[in-house]
């Protein structure tokens, strides 16, 4: 005889993993685009404006 697997036995605990482990896959997505978005940008770039003679 082989031992069940514990989620077989027991639903509470798939439905625990799952609760808990969609959210973390998401939260990792999210910061997976949006890291580089805060290391990213214009730095020490010369601003200019220009405009007609008056």
């Amino acid at each position: 005889m082989t031992p069940a697997d514990p989620a077989e036995k027991n639903p509470w605990v798939k439905v625990l993993a799952l609760s808990f482990g969609i959210p973390v896959v998401i939260a990792l997505m999210l910061f997976a685009f949006l890291a580089p978005s805060t290391a990213s940008g214009a730095k020490d770039l010369p601003l200019a404006v220009s405009a007609p003679a008056p």
